[in-house]
Formats: structure tokens, C-alpha cells, sequence
């Protein structure tokens, strides 16, 4: 019928698996490493409109 190998399947999926799970983390890492120049950036100055445009764009993205 047909000649799919399943151990070249299953490698196949863990490869699948891992590559997901990098790209799940790579912001999070950004996140994690850069807070410390939002704080100092963003949340220390002054106004409102900037900050409420950071929040959408920084951290509305982590959920997509």
C-alpha cells in the first residue's frame, strides 16, 4: 500500500514539536530581557497614548 516509514514519521513530529516550541519562547525571551528598558523607557515617562499603543502592540502579540 504505501511505504511511509513510521520512525520518520515520529522524528518528523518531534522535529515539528521543538520548532513550535522555539517560537513560542523567542518573545518571551525578549520580553524577559529587555523589561527592565521598558520600565525604564515607557512606564517612567510622562502620557498616556504612548503607553496604551505599547501595550497593544508588545503584549496583544504574545497571545497571537
Amino acid at each position: 500500500m504505501s511505504n511511509i516509514d513510521p520512525l520518520a514519521v515520529i522524528q518528523y513530529l518531534q522535529l515539528v514539536r521543538l520548532i513550535q516550541l522555539s517560537a513560542t519562547f523567542a518573545p518571551v525571551y525578549d520580553h524577559l530581557i529587555s523589561f527592565d528598558q521598558e520600565v525604564k523607557f515607557i512606564w517612567k515617562h510622562r502620557g498616556i497614548s504612548a503607553k496604551i499603543f505599547f501595550l497593544i502592540v508588545r503584549y496583544i502579540s504574545i497571545r497571537t
